[in-house]
Parts: structure tokens; C-alpha cells; sequence
């Protein structure tokens, strides 16, 4: 994994495993190994409160993310109720992953751009980013593929499932548990966003039922790779388009060549009624200076936060406070989203985003700790 990460940043892994191996040396997380799943009680969150089964979060990482590296906002939700399925992408987007072939363990690291050989020498010219085109058609394959395995698995076929490092670990516990087939909420960061937005602007793969997508949460969602496969997530069939709570960082609200496309995607979400919310966070105090006028969207907004913070990174490389208030904004924004309180919470308080200068830096007006709503 650390080898992995030197690839990412284009540095020798010589210099860079030794101190990221003490740095991580150093990392604790509170967790329970193999725990059995608890019995649903009647009071729990969801859609359905008389189901007795778990409701079902599929999560997709970012680049150079992992499928554990979003472990607050995944177990956040979990201790709400939900069952997480965090992906681990397999598309060489992740610093390393390690799959199964051939009953042997293969290593995929990270893929740079400038390291991609195209068939023929020829680039295709079907986005200005091809390479991220493919990963987007690779991933929305595997999102499929995952939760069939997943399914099955807790139907109580798990033959296809193998299980590693984890002897106490038993399918059993799970065996009807957890609802698979309906009202499943689909979450992501940066291009896992991008990944769960194209997911739904696609008819499923051959041999595949559609997806029951209750709920979509995107996180800083990385749009410029989606857009050239078809700019709205829109219904599959009579499949109506779910509920959207949309959170971007203060870098990537004022990065207009990204939020600008999102924008008017939310608007599109919006067109039939379905409640879609793009918003942002604002952690620290400045002055008002220079402001940006014209702009009053509904997109939930986190400002004076950074990108990053939305996964563990914040917290555990920097162990900065203003990203423990991140992750706890956006998880308390979340279930307010997914209990359906939101709507009626953030209605009429949308206001045109103003953007100042602090030391000649770019940065959205408003007071710590302010949801900034974009209509």
C-alpha cells in the first residue's frame, strides 16, 4: 500500500515508505475484529422501520483512496443502522489493491496517467480524460458485481465469497439480514461520486436486475471525467430518480470549471421534483471582502474545508480539529438526509454564494459552521 502511495505522488518509495511506515506505525483505530451482527431493533433508522433486516450502503472511494481510508464516514453510518459495503475498486484508482486470480493474490497499483500505453499508440478522444472514461465503465461493473456477491452471500449462497484473515468469521450470522434488493443508498467521494452518477445514467450490465437506489449521497463529486458519458443521472425505465444530498468542499465550490457542470446537473436532478441538495460548511471567520454575485444554488456546501477531509486523511495526516468538524457536519448533514428532515430544514435559507480574498486566496463569505445551501 505504501508502495502504491509513492506511485501516486511521484516520489521515490525509498525516501517516502520508511517515514509514512512510522507515521502509520503511530495510528490506532478503535475497532471490534469480526464482531457478530446485532439483531435490528424496533426503533432503528430507515426507509422500512418494521423491516427486520439492515438497510444497505454501497460505497465507492476516490482516487488514490482505499476502500478503508473513509472509516469515520462509513462507521458513522454504521452506527446509525446501516450496513456499509465500502468497494475497494479494482480499476488501479486505489494506491494498491490486491485481488484473487487463479486462487493467487495479484497486486494493482496505482496507474498514472503518464504511464497508460494505448492500444496502436492512439489515444482515444472521447473525453480529455479516456483513461477515467474506461475506470468509470470498470467500476460500474464491479458496483454490480459486488453486491450480487454481497446478496448471495447473505441469501446464503457464499460460495463465490471468500472470506480472508477473519477464521471466526461466519456467513451465517448474516443469512437474511440485510436488504439487498431494495431502497439501497449509494454514497462516494470525488470520483466515487462521479462513479455512482454515471452507475445511474447507465442501464444496468447484461445479466444484471436494476439497481432499488433509494438514496444518492455524493461527496465533492469530480464531474469533468462524467460528463462526456451523458451529463444527468436520469431514470432507468419507470425507476424514478432518488433523492440527492449533494456536499462539496470549499476548493471544490469555487473551482468553477467543476461546479459550474454540477450546478446545472443538480438543476437537471431537480426538474421532476426529486429533492436534491448541494451544499457546503464554513469552519473559521473572515472578514467580507470581494463577492461574487448571480449564484443561488441548492448544493450543500462544507466552507474552509478541504478536499481530502471528507476521508481519514484529515484527521489522521494533519490531526487537524477543522477536519474532525467536517466529518461530523457531514455525517450529521447525512442522516438528516436520509431520515428525511433535511427538505424541510434547509428551505428558504439558499443564498448567493460570495466569494472574498484572505492573503490573496479565494474563499467563500460566512460564519463557522455555517451549511451554506446553494438553490
Amino acid at each position: 500500500m505504501l508502495r502504491g502511495y509513492a506511485t501516486f505522488l511521484n516520489v521515490s518509495k525509498w525516501i517516502f515508505m520508511p517515514l509514512a511506515y512510522i507515521w502509520v506505525a503511530l495510528l490506532r483505530m478503535p475497532t471490534y475484529s469480526n464482531p457478530r451482527l446485532l439483531d435490528r431493533p424496533d426503533h432503528a433508522v430507515g426507509k422500512d422501520t418494521n423491516s427486520t433486516k439492515w438497510p444497505l450502503v454501497i460505497f465507492s472511494h476516490g482516487l488514490a483512496g482505499t476502500s478503508t481510508v473513509y472509516s469515520q464516514f462509513c462507521s458513522n453510518l454504521a452506527s446509525e443502522g446501516y450496513v456499509v459495503l465500502a468497494i475497494g475498486h479494482g480499476d488501479r484508482t486505489a494506491p494498491m489493491v490486491i485481488t484473487r486470480e487463479n486462487g493467487q493474490n495479484v497486486e494493482k497499483p496505482y496507474l498514472r496517467l503518464d504511464k497508460v500505453q494505448w492500444e496502436g499508440g492512439v489515444k482515444p478522444n472521447n473525453s480529455i480524460y479516456p483513461l477515467r472514461v474506461e475506470q468509470l465503465e470498470f467500476r460500474r461493473t464491479e458496483v454490480y458485481e459486488v453486491l450480487k456477491a454481497f446478496t448471495d452471500a447473505v441469501n446464503g449462497n457464499h460460495e463465490a465469497v471468500e472470506v480472508q484473515n477473519a477464521p471466526e468469521f461466519s456467513w451465517n450470522d448474516w443469512k437474511g439480514r440485510v436488504e439487498c434488493e431494495r431502497d439501497v443508498i449509494l454514497a462516494g467521494h470525488s470520483f466515487g461520486s462521479a462513479t455512482m452518477m454515471s452507475l445511474l445514467a447507465h442501464p444496468p450490465p447484461e445479466g444484471f436486475p436494476p439497481l432499488s437506489v433509494n438514496q444518492v449521497i455524493l461527496l465533492d463529486p469530480w464531474v469533468e471525467p462524467f460528463l462526456p458519458l451523458g451529463p444527468l443521472p436520469l431514470p432507468i425505465g419507470d425507476t424514478p430518480r432518488p433523492a440527492a444530498c449533494i456536499i462539496a468542499s470549499e476548493g471544490f465550490a469555487i473551482w468553477d470549471q467543476n461546479f459550474l457542470p454540477l450546478y446545472e446537473i443538480v438543476k437537471a436532478w431537480r426538474s421532476d421534483g426529486t429533492p436534491a441538495h448541494l451544499m457546503t460548511i464554513r469552519m473559521y471567520q473572515h472578514s467580507a471582502g470581494c463577492s461574487r454575485s448571480g449564484r443561488s444554488w441548492n448544493v450543500d456546501l462544507l466552507v474552509r474545508s478541504a478536499h481530502q477531509e471528507f476521508s481519514d486523511f484529515g484527521t489522521a495526516v494533519r490531526r487537524s480539529s477543522r477536519a474532525a468538524q467536517v466529518i461530523r457536519g457531514t455525517h450529521e448533514t447525512v442522516m438528516k438526509f436520509i431520515r428525511g428532515t433535511l427538505h424541510n430544514e434547509l428551505e428558504g435559507k439558499g443564498r448567493v454564494m460570495e466569494i472574498e480574498k484572505v492573503k490573496n486566496k479565494k474563499t467563500i463569505v460566512g460564519n463557522p459552521g455555517e451549511l451554506l445551501v446553494h438553490e
